[in-house]
């Protein structure tokens, strides 16, 4: 393991609340059922997140992302 990875503290807050927008109810959770447009945007996202850490995206059987390195 590389021992100099670290986490981007702010980056990650800010991924979060990002993500938290997507399905996200007044009562400050997130409701993204199966397959709702909720839940396929944050697979976009999630992809789209994935694509520009330089990892490969591609789609199993069901349609769940996979994540590889290219």
């Amino acid at each position: 393991m590389n021992d100099q990875l670290r986490v981007n503290g702010n980056r990650l807050i800010a991924d979060l609340e990002e993500l938290s927008r997507i399905g996200g109810t007044q009562e400050g959770g997130v409701h993204r059922p199966a397959l709702s447009e909720a839940d396929l945007e944050t697979r976009r996202w999630l992809g789209n997140k994935a694509r520009a850490a330089g990892l490969m995206v591609t789609k199993d059987g069901v349609g769940s992302p996979e994540r590889r390195p290219l």
